[in-house]
């Protein structure tokens, strides 16, 4: 298998999101099996990833511009300051509560909880 990184395959894990079952991304998914691994998830899990808390806040701030990006060029500049804007105590803060997190979604039996 070849390695996009050192080691083994690169790993992913997809939350069954309309994107992520597209047939775009499926066809992709499968001429490039020998880059990636899906790990299985449930359907509707949540989703303990702390960057997604982080995406969030992203998209937050994009649809707040004043001028919606229009170009890939214009997204990227955008992508990249919303990322930017982000302030390290705030990542620090989601990844210190992944303890909390875990628990609560152990109590919910794998069903939604408030984070």
């Amino acid at each position: 298998m070849k390695s996009l990184f050192w080691g083994d395959p690169l790993v992913v894990m997809e939350d069954n999101a309309p994107a992520h079952n597209s047939l775009v991304t499926q066809a992709q998914a499968t001429r490039n099996t020998y880059l990636l691994r899906s790990l299985p998830c449930r359907t509707s899990s949540p989703d303990l990833n702390p960057i997604e808390e982080s995406w969030s806040r992203m998209k937050d701030q994009i649809a707040s511009l004043p001028n919606c990006p229009t170009t890939i060029e214009t997204m990227q500049d955008s992508v990249w300051a919303a990322w930017s804007n982000i302030d390290q105590s705030i990542i620090q803060n989601i990844v210190d509560t992944m303890p909390t997190r875990i628990q609560a979604v152990i109590l919910a039996r794998g069903g939604h909880t408030c984070y």
